[in-house]
């Protein structure tokens, strides 16, 4: 009686996770900070293989124990590696998450430590619980999480405002993300930017792109096309880099390459037909020109902050270049120069192998989640920073769990 009282199905509990993931605005509290929906979830995941264990919980755990080992020693050799070589390179340029004088065993390393534990629990229970029942579930939390952007759109389309009554989570200075709201002029029309509940559009953009790949080649046409809709209405360029390394990476993988161009060549000639020129002028010069010649202040910041980051970690001692500074030292504006600093090329090559893994080993069938996962790779290391978005690893969870990891820890 009191094992079937306090038994937790996996399976259910991940259902009601699954309406969390991509909302990023909001959290519970602001007293401590990155209290989202998902993370929160993500901290109580470990009840679910102790009071209904069996089989998947205890791979669960196996899989937890491993990334526990693996992060540790990392960790711990980075640390080690910069009592010895304290001549490092000078600071000037860099980004630091905190502001401390030692290099060594800074707060950030701790707290963005928890924000990446976090992440590595939304990656191994979906890995080790998600099935192919659980997309309807994906699928009703994408519709409701696309219905509140398009409310948030129309909202400022009607009354010039803001009617964004869910976002709470401050950053910095005790300041709600400016990005946030943001607002635009397309073709004489003021619009604001489509962000729904993720926090910018960028990210948007990062968290929605790959599941409507995914979902396209899972033939949810639909979902899909409301997806696509509203990226577009992000006008960001991420999303245009993002169709880009879709097309391609599309006529890399598949065989059906004369089909898929003169699909691509057929979509691009009706967009340019339909979508009116000064739209069509805004994103390739605002949102991809002047970023790729650094003529606004985004494509600036962003050249810069590489610039920098990258020319510290190419001067660093060869044993620090290894292990890096640590994790969550460093932040810049994009992800390579970011991780390179802090996980170094060990680091690095980790983090690599975690997408490139089931790039190779998934099957055609599963050609949207491989292409979704080169997309996110592409554009995080380009010009995303961010590693802790539940999108990104409820993604690589999914990947995961269409293989079967007999060489690694597996079933």
């Amino acid at each position: 009686m009191l094992e079937k009282k306090y038994h937790l199905d996996g399976a259910s509990y991940l259902n009601v996770w699954l309406y969390c993931f991509f909302v990023t605005s909001f959290v519970v509290t602001n007293v401590v900070k990155g209290t989202t929906p998902a993370f929160l979830l993500a901290f109580t995941s470990f009840l679910v293989p102790l009071f209904g264990y069996g089989d998947k919980g205890k791979l669960f755990i196996q899989r937890l124990i491993f990334f526990f080992v693996i992060y540790g020693t990392l960790t711990v050799l980075s640390q080690f590696v910069l009592i010895f070589f304290t001549n490092l390179p000078s600071k000037s340029g860099l980004v630091f998450v905190s502001n401390e004088l030692s290099m060594i065993l800074r707060n950030s390393l701790f707290t963005q430590s928890l924000y990446l534990i976090a992440s590595f629990l939304i990656f191994i229970f979906v890995w080790t619980y998600y099935t192919d029942s659980h997309d309807k579930h994906l699928i009703l939390a994408l519709y409701i999480f696309i219905a509140f952007g398009f409310y948030k759109w129309i909202f400022y389309l009607v009354f010039g405002k803001d009617g964004d009554f869910i976002s709470n989570r401050i950053f910095g200075n005790d300041d709600l993300n400016p990005a946030q709201f943001q607002t635009i002029a397309v073709a004489g029309i003021r619009v604001s930017r489509f962000v729904s509940a993720t926090g910018e559009a960028s990210m948007f953009v990062f968290s929605i792109l790959p599941f409507c790949i995914y979902f396209v080649y899972r033939k949810v046409y639909r979902l899909a096309t409301v997806l696509l809709i509203s990226l577009a209405l992000t006008l960001s360029g991420s999303f245009v880099m993002g169709l880009a390394i879709w097309g391609i990476s599309h006529l890399l993988l598949t065989n059906q390459r004369i089909k898929a161009i003169i699909v691509i060549l057929v979509i691009a000639l009706i967009a340019f037909v339909v979508i009116p020129d000064e739209v069509i002028e805004f994103f390739i010069k605002e949102a991809v020109v002047d970023k790729l010649n650094q003529e606004n202040q985004s494509g600036v910041e962003r050249g810069e902050n590489f610039y920098y980051h990258f020319q510290y970690f190419w001067s660093l001692p060869f044993p620090v270049k290894i292990f890096g500074l640590g994790f969550g030292v460093v932040r810049s504006t994009d992800w390579l120069s970011t991780l390179l600093v802090n996980g170094g090329i060990v680091g690095f090559a980790v983090f690599t192998f975690l997408f490139v893994y089931p790039i190779l080993k998934l099957q055609e069938h599963d050609l949207g989640i491989k292409i979704a996962l080169i997309t996110t790779y592409i554009i995080m290391m380009v010009s995303v920073a961010e590693y802790a978005y539940p999108a990104l690893w409820l993604l690589l969870g999914i990947a995961y769990n269409k293989l079967r990891m007999s060489d690694l820890i597996g079933e």
